[in-house]
């Protein structure tokens, strides 16, 4: 048989095939396309995170401490947050992010924490009074 009958034939095996069946493609059985899993997360999507005028706001404030204890440490005395998460979240630069939920913490604390400020600034100066 010559070259060129044997690549006939190869071409023409499979459509006979077709023909065979009617005309119907086969539907070989492949991998099925699963859907990927949802990823978790720590705060669920609608949390998010705070913006970042507001987490400024809260890196102003924080600077602007007159007392020897830094209001870092009294929000994390107040809150319970860790201390490092605390100074992570409100450093300028490049601070972590910090979450709507940890936002809303910090500025439920901030009362107490001027509060806490006074009180200690009060003591200070009957301190030096005294002495």
């Amino acid at each position: 048989m010559s070259l060129r009958k044997e690549k006939r034939k190869k071409l023409n095996d499979p459509v006979k095939r077709y023909l065979r069946n009617g005309g119907k493609i086969t539907v070989l059985p492949g991998c099925e396309l699963k859907p990927r899993p949802e990823r978790s997360t720590v705060e669920s999507i609608t949390a998010g995170y705070a913006l970042d005028y507001q987490v400024n706001g809260l890196i102003n404030w924080a600077n602007g401490s007159r007392t020897k204890k830094p209001r870092r440490t009294f929000l994390s005395e107040v809150t319970g947050i860790n201390l490092k998460r605390i100074r992570s979240c409100l450093t300028s630069g490049k601070p972590a992010r910090l979450t709507k939920s940890e936002y809303k913490r910090l500025m439920d604390a901030k009362a107490q924490v001027e509060k806490l400020e006074e009180h200690g600034e009060i003591r200070i100066k009957q301190k030096e009074r005294a002495a």
